[in-house]
C-alpha cells in the first residue's frame, strides 16, 4: 500500500471517529431535555417596573421593566439547534397611552434579540445579544442566559403624565424569519414545531405606582 493511500484511509478513520464523537454528544445533551413536554413553549409572567427616571432638564424620561422569561424547546428544536440550526428569539417591550374607545397610543418600544448557536465540530454553545458573544456549556445553560437577561430599559421622549393609564405589554418568540433558506421553504410543514411565541402580557399602571429615581 502506497504512503499517499495509507495516508487517507487514516485521515478517513479519523473523521468517521470524530463523526461519532458529535454524535454521541449530541445525543447525550438532547437527554437532558428528555422527560420535558413534547411542546415548545415561550412564557412571560410577573412583570415590574423596576425604575422611572426624569431626566434633569424634564424633557425626557427612561423607564426600565422586567419579568420572568421562560424557554422551553419540543425534540424538534432541540434536535435542530443540536445540529447546529441558529435559533433567534426575540424579547420585545411596548409602552402606551389609553385613549378613549380601547384605542392606545404607543409611546415606545424596543427589542432584544438573542442567537443561540452551537457549533457541533467544536462541541461549543454561545449567545450573541447583539452586542457580546457569551460562550455556554449547554443548550440548557443558553436558554438559562436568556432567562437571566430579562430587564429593558424604556426610552420615554417626554415625562409620562401623573392620573394618566398607561400599558407595558411584553412578548417573547422564537424568530423564524431569521432561519435558513431551507427551514423557510419547509416552514409550512414544521409550523406547529417553530412557532413559539408567548402572548402579549400586559400591566396596566400609572405614574403614582413607579419607583423614581433622581
Amino acid at each position: 500500500m502506497s504512503s499517499g493511500q495509507s495516508f487517507f484511509n487514516h485521515m478517513k478513520r479519523l473523521l468517521c471517529l470524530l463523526g461519532l464523537a458529535v454524535l454521541m454528544v449530541a445525543c447525550s445533551q438532547e437527554s437532558v431535555f428528555e422527560g420535558q413536554s413534547g411542546q415548545s413553549t415561550a412564557t412571560v409572567k410577573d412583570i415590574e417596573l423596576l425604575e422611572y427616571q426624569v431626566a434633569d432638564d424634564g424633557g425626557s424620561a427612561q423607564l426600565r421593566v422586567g419579568a420572568d422569561l421562560k424557554v422551553q424547546l419540543d425534540p424538534d428544536l432541540v434536535s435542530a439547534a443540536m445540529r447546529g440550526v441558529p435559533l433567534y428569539f426575540v424579547y420585545e417591550v411596548r409602552i402606551s397611552e389609553s385613549k378613549l374607545y380601547f384605542l392606545k397610543k404607543e409611546l415606545t418600544y424596543q427589542s432584544q434579540q438573542w442567537l443561540i448557536n452551537y457549533q457541533p465540530l467544536l462541541r461549543q454553545w454561545s449567545v450573541d445579544d447583539g452586542g457580546r458573544v457569551s460562550q455556554e456549556i449547554s443548550l440548557e445553560d443558553s436558554l438559562e442566559h436568556i432567562s437571566n437577561n430579562n430587564t429593558m430599559r424604556m426610552h420615554l421622549a417626554q415625562p409620562l403624565e401623573a392620573g394618566k393609564q398607561y400599558t407595558a405589554e411584553l412578548r417573547l418568540h422564537l424568530d423564524t424569519t431569521q432561519l435558513p433558506g431551507a427551514f423557510q421553504f419547509n416552514l409550512f410543514n414544521f409550523r406547529s414545531a417553530w412557532s413559539l411565541s408567548s402572548e402579549w402580557q400586559k400591566l396596566i399602571f400609572q405614574t403614582s405606582t413607579l419607583e423614581y429615581n433622581g
